[in-house]
Formats: structure tokens, C-alpha cells, sequence
């Protein structure tokens, strides 16, 4: 089976950003700007909503369909900070509380958030030891029935330092051998909630990026999203896998921008009096810079298509192609950067800034250690 993404959608996400984003993205770059006005366009665009449900405000598209709105977005607008927040809005918190939220919170909740009225969050990452083994020390206690107190530090959350509504684990149940884990819905005005310090990255600057504290954080189950201790299991699971897919799915965008001006680049630019065009280290360059864009698009298609069809190796399809493409991000954006030489070095031009932004990418997703993990547990069926 051909697994190609649609155009159609490509197109639409390409041309509304072209007007929108593009214009103000180098300016919004260099001063780490977020833009609330910009995030509620896309809103009104469709975007945010656009893989949601429609009993939600949503668009109801296929993963496959999703992959190539971003992509769109990505060829048009140049700007991977904004698509992380998108990305980080959608699958850190619309998705999980469309899918397990009670009717009250998605009254509350989710017209605001496919708006773009709202910023979500999802706030799980922590500062712990490798040996750590569930990753989550933020705990979640009664204190009396119907009643939670929220102890904590969460680290590196998207949108933290805009959003409105945080999706926070934590711990409800120590016992080991549990699953004690549980989601929170968590109100940025809540008494206890302190929104942390900026983090500062060398790259995608126009994400926001922040600490998040709970200290004494008092909420009530109604604040409960899903049922309690299946924080990390169920839905937690179909979250990250598709966390894992979208971070990147914009990534076949940029690489395919990086492509095509490397390509006019190569024929414009003289070196000694002759085309870049003709060195033989250069066509090797853009070929396997090629050969990188084509193999991720076909297997993000492919990972994307499994996600839909909640196919059998859905798991170690996402890992596959979540570790393949943090590494081909910065092989061909660093490419980019090779064959424009000190031009590409600017970082006002496109492929100085994504070469940037490539280098933060590669990081968000799983270590691979973990991933490879995902793929062997797989192959060797552990389980």
C-alpha cells in the first residue's frame, strides 16, 4: 500500500501560513516572542481543532491527513517553535481530555482550546535519576474525600509559560507494582500552581518553555481526567505515540524547504568561477539529503497510518520512526548549512535558524536508548 499523505490539506496549512506566520517569524525568533493573536488565527483556521472529534469543534482528521497539514504548515510558515506549540497544545492536552475528559470538563474546556482562546499544556517530563522507574515524583495525596493536594516540580513544559490548562501526572498510589500514576486538569490560576522559569534554548524561540511548581496544589476529582492510576497507561500510551509521530510530522516540511533552496542554491552560488552545483561533494551532499526527506515522509506516513488503524505494531512503527527522523532532522538541516556556507551561518536566514531549531528537536523525543528499547521489546516480543 501507498501511504501518501494529502495534499489538499497540505496546500490549505501552506497558504494560511505563508500569510500569517511567515511574515513575522525571523522578528518573533530573535526576540523569543510568543504571539497569542497568531495562536488564535490558527484556531480560527482550523488547526488546533483539526484531528478532534467533531462533537468537540473539531475537523475529525485522519492522523495520515494531520501529517500533511503540518507539513503544509511547515513549508509555508519557516517557523518550528510555533508548530511544537501546536503540537504540544493538541496532543499534551485537547486530545487526551476529548478522548477521557467527563462532559463538564470538555463543556469547560475544549471550545477555548480548538479556539486557540486557551493554551494547553502537558506537564509530565521531571528532573530525575535514569534509575527512576516510572519517571514521575510529583505525588497526588487525599486529604479528605473528593479532595487532592498536588506536591512537585515538572520540567521542560511546552506552552508552560502561556498556557491556561496543564495536564499534570502524578502519583496517587505508591504502592510498587501499581499503576499509581494519574492525570490532573490543572487551572493556571490554582492556588499552589507557580509557573516557573523560562528555559531559555539556543533554538525554537518562538515556543515557550517554563518550569512548572505545584506546591500544595489543592484540586478536587472533578479535576481527575480519566480514571485514577491510568495517568501512564491507556490513553496516557496512545498520547505519547502520537506526541512521538507530530513532534516531527512538521520536520518533513522544513526538510523539504531545506531541499528544494539547497538545490537553487547549489545552482546559483559560484565557487572559484564555477556552480556549487558541479563540486562532486556537494551533489553527494543534496542526494543524501534526499534520500533522508523521502524515507522519513514515507515512514511518518506509515507510522501515522498504523496510529489510525491501532494496527499491531503501532508502538514499534512510532519508535522507528520517531528515532529516524531526530537524527534526520539535523543531518539535513546541518546539510543546508554546509552547502550555503557562511550565508548559512546567519541566524536571520532560514536554514541558520532551523539548523537551530533542528538541534532542540532532536532531543524532545524519547532518548534512543528507549526508544531502541520500544523497537526490540517489539521485535523479541517482551511485552
Amino acid at each position: 500500500m501507498e501511504f501518501v499523505d494529502d495534499d489538499r490539506w497540505c496546500e490549505q496549512a501552506r497558504v494560511f501560513a505563508e500569510k500569517e506566520v511567515a511574515p513575522s517569524v525571523a522578528a518573533r525568533d530573535r526576540e523569543r516572542r510568543w504571539e497569542p493573536e497568531l495562536f488564535r488565527r490558527m484556531g480560527a483556521a482550523g488547526l488546533l481543532g483539526a484531528t478532534l472529534p467533531g462533537a468537540c469543534g473539531g475537523g475529525e482528521l485522519s492522523s495520515l491527513a494531520l501529517a500533511g497539514l503540518m507539513r503544509g504548515f511547515a513549508e509555508g510558515s519557516g517557523d518550528a517553535g510555533l508548530a511544537l506549540a501546536w503540537v504540544a497544545h493538541t496532543f499534551g492536552c485537547a486530545v487526551p481530555l476529548a478522548m477521557v475528559g467527563t462532559g463538564e470538563q470538555r463543556r469547560r474546556y475544549l471550545q477555548a482550546l480548538v479556539r486557540g482562546d486557551a493554551v494547553g499544556a502537558l506537564a509530565h517530563e521531571e528532573q530525575l535519576p535514569a534509575a527512576e522507574p516510572i519517571g514521575v515524583r510529583t505525588t497526588a495525596a487525599r486529604t479528605s474525600p473528593g479532595r487532592w493536594v498536588l506536591h512537585g516540580a515538572k520540567s521542560w513544559v511546552v506552552n508552560g509559560p502561556v498556557a491556561e490548562l496543564f495536564v499534570v501526572t502524578a502519583v496517587t498510589d505508591p504502592v510498587p507494582g501499581k499503576r499509581g500514576v494519574s492525570a490532573f486538569l490543572v487551572h493556571r490560576d490554582t492556588p499552589g500552581l507557580t509557573v516557573g522559569r523560562r528555559i531559555v534554548t539556543t533554538g525554537l524561540r518562538t515556543a515557550a518553555i517554563s518550569e512548572l511548581v505545584l506546591d500544595g496544589c489543592v484540586l478536587s476529582d472533578d479535576e481527575l481526567l480519566g480514571a485514577e492510576g491510568e495517568g501512564l497507561n491507556g490513553v496516557g500510551r496512545l498520547v505519547q505515540r502520537r506526541l512521538r509521530v507530530f513532534q516531527f510530522a512538521p520536520w518533513l516540511g522544513f526538510m523539504r524547504v531545506l531541499v528544494d533552496r539547497s538545490v537553487v542554491h547549489a545552482r546559483e552560488r559560484l565557487v572559484h568561477g564555477r556552480p556549487l552545483s558541479h563540486s562532486q561533494t556537494a551533489r553527494a551532499v543534496l542526494a543524501d539529503m534526499r534520500i533522508r526527506l523521502e524515507l522519513s515522509r514515507r515512514m511518518l506516513a506509515r507510522a501515522a497510518w498504523q496510529l489510525d488503524a491501532e494496527a499491531e505494531h503501532a508502538g514499534r512503527d512510532v519508535a522507528t520512526c520517531a528515532l529516524f527522523l531526530a537524527e534526520s532532522v539535523g543531518f539535513v538541516a546541518r546539510g543546508a548549512v554546509h552547502l550555503h556556507g557562511a550565508r548559512g551561518l546567519e541566524s536571520d536566514t532560514l536554514a541558520g535558524r532551523l539548523a537551530r531549531d533542528a538541534d532542540v528537536a532532536g532531543l524532545l523525543v524519547d532518548g534512543p536508548d528507549v526508544l531502541r528499547a520500544v523497537i526490540a521489546g517489539s521485535l523479541l516480543d517482551l511485552g
